[in-house]
């Protein structure tokens, strides 16, 4: 799987940074390319800013912050990230963001209070929803 070296092609939506592990010592990022085509094709039909809450995670950081053993958030050069965690302010933002990200074939949805992961299907089974117990 291949993952992004180019993160001008999606500007002006998305810079690498916001996708870096949270644990602030990962300098490399590993993000799927298929999975930020998507999310930049989503972004680009939505007229909501997608704020990315959380990027990609080491495997460290990942257990640090009680992430499943398989997340797709997990990155490293053999587990590229395939989801991300977008903020939402309300209900119309969570509607909006939920309908481009489908239709750009985005296929796994988590929802949380105040946010919503969504990945694309991979090492984990697509269509799907749930929520997160807060």
């Amino acid at each position: 799987m291949t993952y992004v070296t180019d993160w001008t092609k999606y500007a002006p939506f998305f810079k690498k940074e916001e996708f870096m592990c949270g644990c602030k010592n990962c300098k490399d990022v590993y993000v799927s390319e298929e999975f930020m085509d998507r999310l930049f094709k989503a972004r680009n039909a939505s007229r909501v800013k997608f704020v990315i809450a959380s990027g990609g995670r080491c495997p460290e950081h990942n257990t640090k912050v009680n992430g499943a053993a398989n997340s797709d958030h997990l990155m490293s050069p053999e587990n590229v990230c395939m989801g991300v965690d977008i903020r939402v302010n309300n209900s119309t933002e969570r509607y909006i963001i939920d309908d481009v990200c489908h239709k750009a074939g985005l296929t796994r949805y988590g929802h949380g209070n105040g946010f919503i992961h969504v990945g694309l299907a991979g090492r984990n089974p697509g269509d799907m929803i749930w929520l997160y117990k807060d």
